[in-house]
């Protein structure tokens, strides 16, 4: 009995010390299905889809980007980007800035971009706000298309690019 608490204990405190290292989770989940899901974790680095995680890449906070790149999924945007700045390139991708403009949603008026990227046979689209970060991820493969938002006000990327 003795052995089946300590082994008890060891998993619940195994558990928690797992779960501690997801603080830094950026959840986005699918507009039409809820349990599709993508994550962005800073600690550790890693892309999440649904179960499945790949290592990634967070830029450091002093870079001249925001930004995350992983096997499976790539985003950046410059630091207090310039409003002559229409396209970049980061680690052989391309974006473009589509438009900027006001979303309201929910009550709510904030200031977006609107970014492309075709990195290879997918097209993504990101909504990005200076102060608010990564807010929406549409990625496209051909006819299929799906759209993730930011389960909190903040996404990845949030307040560090107003520097």
């Amino acid at each position: 009995m003795k052995n089946r608490a300590v082994v008890f204990l060891a998993f619940f405190v195994g558990i928690s010390v797992s779960l501690s290292a997801f603080g830094s989770s950026y959840d986005y989940v699918n507009v039409f299905n809820e349990r599709h899901t993508i994550s962005i974790q800073t600690s550790p680095a890693w892309f999440v889809v649904g179960d499945r995680a790949v290592d990634a890449n967070i830029c450091d906070q002093s870079a001249s980007f925001v930004c995350v790149t992983s096997d499976s999924f790539n985003f950046a945007v410059p630091v207090a980007r310039k409003p002559d700045v229409l396209k970049w390139d980061y680690k052989g991708h391309s974006y473009v800035l589509k438009n900027q403009g006001t979303l309201e949603a929910l009550g709510h008026r904030i200031k977006v971009w609107r970014i492309e990227s075709t990195q290879g046979v997918q097209k993504f689209r990101y909504l990005f706000a200076e102060k608010e970060g990564l807010l929406a991820i549409s990625i496209e493969v051909g006819a299929d298309s799906q759209t993730f938002i930011s389960r909190r006000a903040a996404g990845f990327g949030a307040q560090i690019s107003g520097k």
